[in-house]
């Protein structure tokens, strides 16, 4: 399974700046590293404006971030879950359906459809935790006329 992509901003000196740096297929051994280039990106960056103290896990502006959570949903430490063909087991039993009514209109239907689990975690130098994990799918179908040319 690839790695997921990173995404790590730091803010450096009493003056806030955040560095953005994005790389996919980062292994563990390479995390340092990437830390490493975002410490540099914000050295370089101008200073932001906007800039607001960071939110700690306690904080009652932190969204309602819990110690643990709820049940069923992952935690900061869990593996990033990853996904399979059963996603499609409802869909492929509607698409089937949808096949065998295009075949007795005369239409041939074409396509493909995808599944993909980005989990994405936030965490502060304050201790704050966040993780949200999104499925994300998509299908595309065409109709074609099962007559030539047509």
């Amino acid at each position: 399974m690839p790695s997921p992509p990173w995404v790590i901003a730091m803010t450096v000196s009493c003056r806030p700046r955040a560095g953005v740096v994005s790389r996919a297929g980062v292994r563990e051994d390479q995390v340092t590293d990437v830390v490493a280039a975002a410490e540099q990106a914000a050295r370089q960056s101008s200073p932001v404006e906007e800039a607001q103290p960071l939110l700690g896990p306690s904080d009652p502006a932190a969204f309602a971030v819990k110690e643990t959570p709820e049940p069923g949903l992952p935690g900061w430490d869990d593996e990033p879950d990853s996904t399979g063909i059963g996603v499609f087991a409802e869909f492929s039993r509607a698409l089937a359906e949808a096949f065998q009514t295009a075949a007795a209109a005369g239409r041939k239907l074409y396509g493909y459809a995808s599944h993909s689990l980005t989990s994405t975690f936030l965490g502060t130098s304050t201790g704050l935790r966040l993780r949200y994990d999104q499925p994300t799918g998509k299908a595309e179908i065409n109709a074609k006329s099962g007559e030539p040319g047509g």
